[in-house]
């Protein structure tokens, strides 16, 4: 029967696991969030303009600065990473429930088992109880017959000499 601390061991693997798993995740993230972007997205559709309105957009950056762009992605990460420690906490948690009811179910079932084996043990006991005192009923049987025999015999024997006519001092009979 599992004891009580296994079920907390079993909580910190799996929030360790957890937390391994966010880690991980979170370094993937990061890894593609920190390296440098190659592609350039170019205007489907290129000005006509002159060169002095083409000169104030490639100065300017066409979206947010890479600074932007990793605290944006910071806060993914994090966003992501504490999502997925909520979830864990509550897989944990299912955990904990479906373990405490095994740990219920089992108890009830040896406590069945010890309960069916103490009857079968009684009933052993009563028919072990049975045979000796049939057993110990045959053998008193045996030797209190033996003795009526030896008795019989001892009163039979003293009726004969008693009523033999040699027995008699007398002579009278």
């Amino acid at each position: 029967m599992p004891s009580a601390g296994d079920s907390s061991a079993l909580r910190r693997l799996a929030i360790s696991f957890g937390k391994g798993l966010a880690f991980s995740f979170a370094v993937k993230l990061t890894g593609d969030a920190m390296r440098p972007r190659t592609e350039t997205t170019l205007p489907a559709k290129l000005p006509t303009a002159g060169p002095d309105r083409i000169e104030p957009r490639i100065e300017q950056p066409a979206g947010p600065t890479a600074a932007a762009m990793a605290q944006i992605d910071q806060r993914v990460i994090l966003a992501i990473v504490s999502a997925m420690e909520k979830r864990l906490n509550e897989h944990a948690a299912q955990v904990e429930q479906r373990i405490a009811r095994i740990e219920s179910s089992v108890a009830r079932r040896i406590e069945q088992e010890t309960s069916a084996l103490r009857a079968q043990v009684v009933a052993m006991q009563r028919e072990f109880a049975q045979s000796v005192a049939g057993i110990v009923a045959e053998q008193v049987a045996a030797q209190v017959a033996e003795l009526t025999r030896a008795m019989d015999a001892a009163v039979q024997a003293r009726r004969y000499r008693d009523e033999s006519p040699a027995a008699d001092p007398d002579g009278a009979g």
